[in-house]
């Protein structure tokens, strides 16, 4: 999904948020907002079932994050309400266990408040005292981490409809419902508090929770019992000082106070289902009038309200005694507490306003900024360069200083006194030269919008690493050469490792983490970068080498938690086998779990779930010990049945307990490989089946799982049959798997092979699989032609084997046709041909077709075809003919409709 804004109803723009790596929108909730900027709620792929609050700049386009794990309902209510009567004030509800709320856990949340309109949040300052008079016991450290707050119920858990807290005709006074400690109680375990000074300070004013509301602008307010039968109302005429009881005439169970929208009104209605007496099992409506509680009006001047005798002045001391909130101070007027006079009016008092001059409280961080550990903004996403900058090399530009005046503020800027939002000068991100004594050459003036190039040579064959949302690489290369740049490859510098620890022999980025990166060198030693490569250090704690038995991977990570860490060690060879460890800590502590184990992984994944959150699964040997148990005199043997097992570690960092997943027939059968695929891991095994002459024919067999416990045998349609190096799983859109099936296997022709397949889908959970695509191409090494299309959800594009037939006959070769779908493979179609070339001369080839090459056929690593971040928009290399033609004959096409049109 994508966000699109406009500002008249005729242009739109899309708006930019800046979400974390591999992340998509899954949900958007648009929250109260002001003129001055838009609040959103984005459930994320990545953020489970929390969301992430994001506020605008003026125009709605760019987002920065403003709250973390906040609270969603299914049907995507959020827990970000703004505080009525007073400027600039939300409330909000955290989600502290986000983590482990996919777990079946019930989220534990903690309630967050800003008197920026977002921008800073902190914990809700507890009261003295409990209803019943007893001490909360609350230090100042505990109530700033949230371990001894007030945490309070939100739009997701009030039983009331309509505004939750304040009253735009009470400014300052906010009735809610929670508890103290450190997380939000059960709504019937709750307490009803009040504030009369903007939420800053509470008081604990009824024990059990309450619906509330507050009537006459503020003169009057009323509770009732939400969570048990009463036969009364609750009420204050003094602000809260003192309480009062009017009788309802019956047992009553109350489902809401109601008034009108700005508290104007002196009258509230009860609707409630009556539970006693003659009117026993109907509804009811009571209306509780305050109006004739005073036989005197209030002096108030609506034009011009003033504090008297009557009314007094509240101003929001949000940042100290200045009184400035939004970047000026509001001079509220309301009714005294022990007035005795009904306020009766019909619009709301409007407050005093004077800007105030610019602080540090009146800035935020900018779009691409995010505070650190000190609370100071640093550079958190690309840098967004100004159009029309940096078109010539070595070229600055008045770039972000990484602040900005908080959306709404209207503080007065000192004359000759430096702002935070200032712009500073900045060094161009795109037209740096290389490094200084490097080995780099670069060309290009830019101007004109022409791109600009560099050029590093490096010693053997590079593996590059790209830091996400970041300007930083990586390249480490065959001949353990490790470089660096900053500057999207404009100049690399090379990498010195700490002193003693080696040369880097792997190099692997974090997948749920875009700073981290880790690599192993050939001193055995584990090193992690928390800076995007800029510095190392070495991890001192690692229990062991790395295995030399090749299992991998030899470091998995967890997208639950970014700290948690898989290690595959291992003992030396021979008479070797390997040791998992865990760590929660990104490994300044280590847990062993298992030893002897093929494979290891966390398995929680995006589309997996069905686990807990830290659970990992192993395929294990099931002989650890003993004579001839060693993991390398194992393997070295002949294959054997039932020698592994699949082992889950549920909790890993507390336990090496396990349980295991039966294997069907496993006394026929030997675990060879799985994987963790959409919703589903899927277990390769070699099953002994005999053939009709009565001989061993093994057969490879898929075993899937959906819920981590049991695991069936798939079915393919009859005649069907596998061989165990013969299968490859492919990436899909839907919750079914795809998997293409060895029909003929590699032989003859060096080039392009003489293998094909066989394309199957599964059902939804997996259990059965029936026939997409016949004679798929496939190469020597199992890579297969067929493609999923990022950006476009439903789409493959694949290449046929069009004479199969005729394949392995002297002199004959493949002839791939290329065919796309945009239903998941339900339906396949040719690719339509461009009517022209790229010189304008008209393309006269009848019955021909663009056919597009892909993995099979050549070194392709990342996306073929497309991009997620621009979809609809497809390149491709290839011919238009009757099948695709040699590689040197082809040409570049493009497609910006997704692959129904094609232009050379």
């Amino acid at each position: 999904m994508d966000l699109f804004v406009s500002v008249d109803g005729h242009t739109w723009a899309e708006s930019h948020l800046p979400l974390p790596p591999g992340s998509q929108e899954d949900a958007y909730t648009v929250l109260e907002s002001t003129r001055h900027a838009v609040l959103v709620d984005v459930l994320a792929s990545t953020t489970g079932a929390a969301g992430s609050l994001f506020r605008s700049n003026s125009n709605g386009t760019y987002y920065t994050l403003s709250l973390e794990h906040t609270h969603r309902s299914r049907e995507g209510l959020v827990d970000v309400e703004r505080v009525h009567g007073v400027e600039g004030v939300l409330v909000a509800n955290q989600v502290a266990n986000w983590d482990h709320i996919l777990a079946s856990r019930l989220p534990e949340l903690r309630t967050r408040i800003s008197f920026d309109d977002g921008a800073r949040w902190r914990f809700l300052q507890p009261p003295d005292r409990a209803p019943d008079g007893r001490r909360y016991g609350c230090s100042s450290d505990a109530q700033k981490t949230g371990e001894c707050a007030l945490h309070v119920h939100s739009v997701t858990s009030s039983r009331m409809p309509g505004r939750v807290f304040g009253s735009p005709a009470s400014p300052g006074v906010v009735l809610a419902v929670g508890s103290v400690g450190a997380q939000l109680d059960k709504h019937p375990k709750c307490d009803t508090f009040l504030s009369r000074d903007g939420a800053l300070t509470w008081a604990a004013v009824r024990k059990g929770p309450h619906h509330v509301q507050v009537a006459d602008s503020g003169a009057a307010i009323a509770l009732a019992a939400s969570d048990e039968n009463t036969d009364s109302v609750v009420y204050s005429l003094d602000g809260g000082a003192s309480w009062q009881t009017a009788a309802l005439g019956a047992k009553m169970r109350v489902a809401a106070l109601l008034i009108d929208d700005e508290g104007l009104s002196p009258t509230v209605i009860a609707v409630a289902a009556v539970h006693s007496g003659p009117h026993d099992g109907k509804q009811a409506l009571v209306a509780i009038d305050f109006g004739q509680a005073w036989s005197r009006q209030c002096s108030v001047d609506a034009r011009d309200p003033k504090a008297n005798g009557d009314l007094e002045a509240f101003v929001l001391n949000a940042h100290g005694d200045s009184g400035c909130v939004m970047g000026h101070r509001s001079d509220y007027v309301r009714r005294k507490p022990g007035a005795q006079c009904a306020m009766r009016q019909t619009t709301v008092l409007l407050p005093r306003q004077e800007d105030c001059e610019c602080a540090a409280h009146d800035f935020e961080c900018d779009f691409n900024y995010a505070p650190n550990a000190a609370g100071e903004c640093e550079l958190a996403g690309p840098e967004v360069v100004p159009k029309g900058e940096c078109l010539t090399p070595d070229a600055q530009y008045m770039g972000s200083s990484g602040h900005r005046l908080i959306p709404g503020d209207t503080c007065a800027r000192a004359r000759g006194k430096p702002m935070l939002d200032e712009p500073v000068k900045r060094p161009c991100p795109r037209a740096q030269p290389p490094a200084s004594g490097g080995s780099g050459s670069g060309s290009g003036s830019g101007r004109g919008g022409k791109p600009t190039h560099h050029t590093t040579t490096v010693r053997g064959d590079p593996h590059m690493m790209a830091f996400p949302n970041s300007t930083a690489y990586m390249i480490m290369t065959t001949e353990q050469e490790l470089l660096r740049t900053d500057d999207r490859g404009a100049g690399w510098k090379r990498v010195d490792l700490p002193r003693g620890t080696g040369k880097p022999v792997f190099l692997a980025d974090h997948p749920h983490h875009t700073h981290r990166a880790f690599i192993y060198t050939d001193k055995d030693m584990l090193l992690i970068t928390e800076d995007r490569g800029a510095s190392w250090k070495q991890i001192k704690s690692l229990p062991s080498p790395a295995n030399a038995l090749r299992v991998r991977p030899l470091l998995d990570f967890s997208p639950e938690n970014p700290d948690w860490l898989l290690f595959v060690g291992g003992t030396q060879c021979p008479g070797c086998h390997t040791e998992v460890h865990v760590s929660r800590d990104s490994g300044a502590r280590w847990t062993r779990i298992t030893t002897h184990a093929t494979k290891c992984q966390f398995a929680r994944t995006r589309e997996f779930a069905a686990l807990p959150p830290e659970a990992v699964v192993c395929t294990n040997l099931r002989t650890t010990s003993g004579r001839g148990s060693e993991q390398d005199e194992q393997m070295g043997q002949a294959a054997g049945l039932n020698r592994v097992e699949v082992r889950v570690f549920d909790s890993p960092f507390t336990s090496a307990a396990h349980r295991l997943i039966p294997v069907p027939d496993a006394e026929h059968s030997e675990i060879l490989d799985f994987s963790i695929h959409g919703r589903f891991v899927v277990f390769a095994a070699v099953h002994a089946a005999t053939g009709d002459a009565g001989a061993a024919e093994p057969e490879l067999r898929l075993l899937v799982s959906d819920d981590g416990r049991t695991m069936h045998v798939s079915r393919f349609p009859p005649s069907v049959s596998i061989r165990p190096e013969g299968y490859t799983l492919l990436p899909s859109h839907g919750g079914a798997l795809l998997v293409d099936v060895e029909g003929a296997p590699n032989t003859g022709d060096p080039v392009w092979g003489t293998g094909w397949g066989t394309l199957f889908a599964s059902t939804s959970n997996g259990t059965h699989f029936h026939r997409v695509l016949e004679h798929t191409n496939r190469n020597r090494h199992g890579t297969v032609d067929v493609e999923r299309v990022d950006g476009l959800h439903g789409m493959l594009i694949a290449n046929r084997v069009v004479n199969a037939d005729a394949l392995g006959q002297s002199g004959v070769h493949k002839r791939l046709h290329t065919v796309a779908s945009w239903d998941d493979g339900r339906t396949w179609h040719p690719l339509q041909p461009p009517a022209r070339d790229s010189a304008g001369r008209v393309i006269d080839c009848a019955d021909c077709s663009l056919n597009l090459y892909s993995r099979a056929e050549m070194v392709s690593v990342g996306r073929l075809y497309s991009a997620p971040t621009a979809p609809g928009i497809l390149l491709g290399v290839g011919t238009v003919d009757t099948h695709l033609g040699r590689y040197m004959q082809s040409h570049t096409y493009m497609s910006r409709d997704g692959g129904v049109g094609w232009a050379e």
